[in-house]
């Protein structure tokens, strides 16, 4: 297990004890918030830099990914009031118990899926330049450090559900890619 691994497990634990102390109400409002934001941020970001001032002289290439933060973060916001008032409603019902239980349950998940979104990020083609980070994904048996267990369950799980979705020829393509990946950057240690 290597620094990755631990994060992870740290991540997944921090989600579940969260999840636990919160409930499960606060749990499924968190993830539909996110999910609204995510929603919305997709949704209605052109929109948002159709009215955006051009006068703050943003560099075009970034002002989509601007914009779609601020959409996220202000439906993010939104929803954070909304569920503060449910939560507070489910506490005078006071389901405490089997709601926390439940919660812990939806924090350990939504931890896992945040760190796979975070590995996901691996496929990214800056962050193969970080060392660290390649080492700490791949291993580097020069340095002693193994290879991530969690990246490996990782990268495992995300092959299997795409070799069943995607054509056979433009497997071979990505098959190139990850060779042509592999031969630059990770193998030249």
């Amino acid at each position: 297990m290597n620094t990755i691994d631990a994060l992870v497990l740290v991540v997944v634990a921090f989600n579940l004890l969260l999840g636990a102390i919160r409930g499960a109400t606060w749990q499924i409002l968190r993830l539909a918030s996110i999910g609204l934001g995510i929603w919305a941020a997709l949704r209605f970001a052109d929109d948002f830099l159709a009215i955006w001032p051009q006068s703050l002289g943003l560099d075009p290439t970034y002002a989509p990914l601007i914009a779609r933060v601020i959409v996220f973060l202000s439906v993010y916001l939104v929803m954070f009031g909304v569920t503060h008032l449910v939560k507070s409603m489910i506490d005078r019902v006071k389901l405490g118990g089997l709601d926390r239980l439940i919660g812990a349950g939806i924090g350990a998940i939504k931890g896992a899926f945040f760190c796979c979104v975070v590995l996901y990020l691996q496929f990214m083609p800056f962050v193969l330049e970080v060392d660290w980070l390649r080492d700490q994904l791949y291993g580097n048996p020069d340095r002693r450090i193994e290879r991530s267990i969690a990246n490996d369950l990782f990268v495992d799980f995300m092959k299997s559900r795409i070799d069943r979705v995607i054509p056979d020829p433009l497997k071979e393509q990505v098959r190139d890619l990850g060779k042509d990946v592999t031969e630059r950057v990770i193998q030249p240690r």
